[in-house]
């Protein structure tokens, strides 16, 4: 059951994860006076892993006003994947995803590459209702989980026998589709298809029980679901993988396939300079294209020694073993408002293991290494940093602040007028 380990691994705690927000936004339903259909109750995330109840709700990125069809009820749905690139071959273990919510229950289907010769496991899962062990296997590729939430899980090696060898670069098609459906629940069945070949694989089978006494439509796969990449192990590598889709069939009064609108690219940097670079030195980015450039609206998911913009890199990269210091001015119980907080890498966040202490030294440690840090605002451990710009508006403090505490770098206190204000020594406490 080493797919099922891994899946359940990485959720806990990965290395790193980049989230890539999807837009439902089309108005044909309007233009065909169709409008969002009744939800019939949403599956209840209250179960999921904290990672997973994140994704799910970024992957609900409507935009104001033109939500149709998003979170409308399908019959099929369906991604094709190709791996492009794995180098070294060996290099680490990367699994790339889709959310996939189905009418009582929800959870994700994808693939996991592991890094022992390019093997790949599927994985398909759904949750339980909070509340309700109601997701059941329907053939020998699923089973019943528990631990990182709970639920039943298929994927094509669930048996621990790799049944299934993938190949690099060659189109991989996941469909979901409802089988059948009543008021006692709904039966939905999982394949893949080689499109090289044609071969289809069979990829599952689940039953997801109607939760007593709650009001839910389980006969249903819902418009929407945000695409995420994970690499749960592996040192210095660079991986390439292309998503296009999801593709939604089956919504009453839409005449055509329903795809994404647009996407929101991911970006994440770890310094190569790093004590643990072995292990984090790879940037991870995402890239997309749309209609009518893209037929398929696609994501192409990339780690490892990839391009990532220039204001990605933190000013600490080169030297990021940040120093503790007391080299600044401490206001407890102050918040710090205005400024421009950098948009990657303005907020670090601090070990929580920490005292209170020593959070503030390495915060201002943080607010040390940035040339342009005027102020931090630090709120448990997250260390807000924040730039004077000629659009942002000037910093202000707030007395009584809870749990807050405005930090400024001493070279503050010899800012020229009209840039950062400046505590007065009696507010301050130095510690």
């Amino acid at each position: 059951m080493w797919g099922i380990a891994a899946a359940l691994f990485l959720l806990c705690d990965p290395v790193s994860a980049c989230d890539a927000g999807v837009t439902w936004g089309e108005k044909t339903g309007a233009k065909l006076g169709v409008s969002s259909r009744a939800m019939g109750g949403r599956p209840n995330t209250a179960n999921w892993p904290k990672a997973m109840r994140k994704r799910h709700a970024a992957s609900k990125n409507v935009s104001d006003g033109d939500s149709w069809p998003h979170g409308a009820d399908a019959t099929s749905y369906s991604h094709t994947m190709s791996w492009k690139k794995m180098s070294p071959k060996e290099g680490g273990n990367v699994f790339i995803s889709l959310m996939l919510d189905e009418g009582c229950g929800g959870g994700y289907i994808g693939a996991q590459m592991h890094a022992d010769q390019n093997k790949m496991f599927t994985d398909w899962a759904i949750w339980d209702w909070d509340g309700y062990n109601n997701t059941v296997p329907l053939s020998k590729d699923c089973v019943r989980y528990d631990g990182e939430g709970h639920g039943t899980q298929c994927g094509v090696d669930v048996q621990g026998k790799m049944n299934f060898n993938w190949t690099m670069d060659v189109p991989y098609t996941w469909n979901v589709s409802l089988v059948m459906g009543n008021s006692s629940g709904a039966h939905f069945k999982a394949t893949i298809t080689n499109e090289a070949t044609g071969e289809v694989i069979p990829a599952g089978e689940i039953w997801t029980g109607h939760p007593k006494g709650e009001k839910a439509n389980c006969s249903r796969l819902l418009v929407g679901g945000g695409g995420f990449q994970e690499c749960f192990s592996g040192g210095n590598f660079t991986n390439i993988a292309e998503v296009k889709g999801p593709i939604f069939r089956g919504v009453e009064g839409h005449p055509a396939d329903v795809m994404p609108t647009n996407f929101t690219d991911c970006y994440m940097h770890n310094s190569c300079y790093a004590k643990t670079a072995k292990a984090d030195c790879r940037n991870e980015t995402t890239t997309h294209c749309l209609r009518p450039k893209c037929k398929i609206p696609t994501q192409t998911f990339m780690t490892g020694k990839v391009p990532i913009p220039d204001a990605m890199i933190p000013p600490w990269d080169h030297n990021p073993e940040i120093k503790p210091s007391n080299d600044c001015w401490f206001a407890e119980t102050t918040g710090l408002n205005g400024g421009e907080e950098p948009a990657y890498w303005g907020m670090p966040i601090m070990d929580d293991k920490l005292s209170n202490d020593g959070q503030r030294r390495v915060c201002c440690g943080y607010c040390l290494a940035d040339p342009k840090c005027v102020g931090v605002d630090l709120y448990g451990d997250r260390c807000s940093l924040r730039h004077n710009t000629s659009t942002s508006a000037p910093i202000t403090f707030v007395k009584g602040a809870f749990a807050t505490t405005a930090i400024l770098p001493m070279r503050s206190t010899r800012v020229q007028p009209g840039q950062a204000p400046v505590l007065a020594v009696a507010d301050a406490v130095v510690i």
